[in-house]
């Protein structure tokens, strides 16, 4: 249920993101963010991939990394945009 809502707020930064309205976008993102979430660093890299800010998503790929050493799909997910 909250990986559904961490989700939710993740695709709302997007979308604000693109619409320029980034200060609600910042605040978004803290409320997505909430305590540090290896899965949701990810899930968020996976989003920010997608809209093509590769330095951003390298940047929650590692963070997932460094929360959770053993996930996987972070690792690969920093392949891809490496």
């Amino acid at each position: 249920m909250r990986e559904n809502k961490v989700l939710r707020h993740a695709i709302a930064i997007v979308v604000m993101e693109a619409e320029g309205v980034l200060r609600a976008a910042a605040d978004a993102r803290e409320r997505a963010l909430g305590p540090e979430n290896a899965d949701t660093l990810y899930n968020l890299g996976i989003l920010l991939q997608q809209a093509q800010r590769l330095d951003e998503a390298i940047a929650c790929y590692d963070k997932a990394l460094k929360l959770n050493p053993s996930l996987k799909e972070a690792s690969e997910g920093l392949k891809r945009v490496s």
